[in-house]
């Protein structure tokens, strides 16, 4: 198996070679005893809901006397699909999966670091479309938070290709008069450090600028995230209201690269996660 396996990954790596320039591509290999059987590749960015554009041209082989290779890990949504099978394998694991809730149904097989830089290229297609696909996990978080007090933001902390944290804005009720509202990005990195992750290197995705100067000796988000150890910033649309993007000149002065998304496609809907009337509520921030 162990030669089928190596063979089919030279299949396909020489496939992602050849791909479109700057177009994100993810290939499966369908292997049948020691033969391969097909070669598919399919283009996220294009193709209308994937994992069933997939399952439709997987469907004849699903049987267990067929294996499956994957340059990038199978979404956990195809698990069950994925069961018809005999084995799962795949190259490169899910940078999009939350490593402590996923499930995961295949297993990893051996790659060299040139194999690894060839399926992430392609997997991303360019940088702007990795810190877009990376915005979109913050928007889904932003999406799930409690109660319709606008902003909602989301936040999520990545490092070498995975993800370590998500969170987003909370309120938390302390009495009758009282409410304590715990920033998205700072949720995030204390998440993270809870869970003793490394921060060194990592880069923090936000729905809306980080906070800075909240007062009442309270360390803003931009504070935290220079003492945390994070590298780069990349953040959905600027908090005219409040920090009119001071926030961005504070961390490129502590040495951090910070830079707001350019999409056309997500500023509608990080627009309305902001809020028409973007402040401050009264209360104790954190």
């Amino acid at each position: 198996m162990r030669e089928v396996l190596n063979r089919s990954k030279g299949m396909i790596v020489d496939h992602l070679k050849r791909r479109i320039q700057n177009e994100p591509i993810t290939a499966i290999v369908v292997v049948e005893g020691d033969q391969t059987k097909e070669i598919i590749a399919y283009r996220p960015s294009i193709d209308d809901q994937p994992e069933y554009v997939l399952e439709q041209r997987l469907k004849p082989y699903a049987d267990k006397r067929h294996n499956l290779l994957y340059s990038i890990e199978p979404n956990v949504e195809s698990e069950a699909f994925l069961r018809k099978f005999d084995n799962i394998y795949h190259i490169l694991p899910h940078p999009l999966l939350f490593r402590r809730d996923s499930i995961k149904p295949s297993t990893q097989i051996y790659s060299t670091d040139e194999e690894k830089a060839i399926i992430e290229d392609t997997y991303w297609g360019s940088k702007d479309e990795q810190d877009e696909r990376y915005m979109k996990e913050a928007i889904m978080q932003a999406q799930v938070q409690s109660g319709d007090a606008k902003p909602k933001v989301g936040a999520i902390i990545v490092k070498n290709d995975s993800i370590i944290a998500r969170a987003n804005r909370t309120v938390i009720k302390r009495s009758r008069y009282s409410t304590r509202t715990l920033h998205a990005e700072r949720y995030a990195i204390l998440q993270a450090q809870e869970n003793r992750e490394d921060l060194t290197g990592a880069t923090l995705y936000s729905t809306l600028e980080p906070c800075l100067g909240l007062g009442n000796n309270i360390e803003s988000c931009s504070d935290l995230t220079c003492s945390s150890g994070i590298s780069r910033v990349v953040f959905g649309v600027q908090d005219n209201f409040n920090f009119q993007g001071r926030a961005v000149e504070y961390l490129r002065n502590n040495q951090i690269a910070c830079q707001k998304i350019s999409s056309p496609e997500l500023e509608e809907v990080l627009m309305k996660l902001k809020g028409k009337h973007n402040y401050l509520p009264k209360g104790v921030f954190a």
